[in-house]
């Protein structure tokens, strides 16, 4: 039997964006803990709706374990600013006050 997981941990770096988003939806369904950091780099996929899709996996898998708040925001700004982060902007779960991070 194939490693569906591992298949769909591939696809994540398909050139096209479709096959990216299927597959970041796909990983959210699996329930495995391997799919939590391919999902994490696919927060910084240039498509949009592979970044939704990476975001609303990482949450059904039980994450965020990090503030995606701070990392969206972040990225926002640097965008705003034409420029590029030059390391992570997400802080470690224990750090944050966010709300979206206050999750019992």
């Amino acid at each position: 039997m194939a490693d569906s997981v591992a298949e769909h941990i591939a696809a994540l770096d398909d050139e096209d964006w479709g096959v990216r988003e299927d597959a970041a939806v796909a990983l959210g369904q699996f329930s495995d803990p391997r799919s939590v950091q391919p999902l994490i780099r696919a927060l910084r996929d240039s498509d949009h709706a592979v970044r939704v899709a990476a975001t609303s996996s990482l949450n059904a898998l039980g994450q965020p374990l990090f503030c995606l708040w701070d990392f969206v925001s972040t990225i926002l700004t640097f965008k705003s600013k034409k420029q590029r982060p030059l390391s992570s902007p997400i802080l470690p779960m224990s750090k944050c006050t966010n709300r979206c991070c206050l999750l019992s």
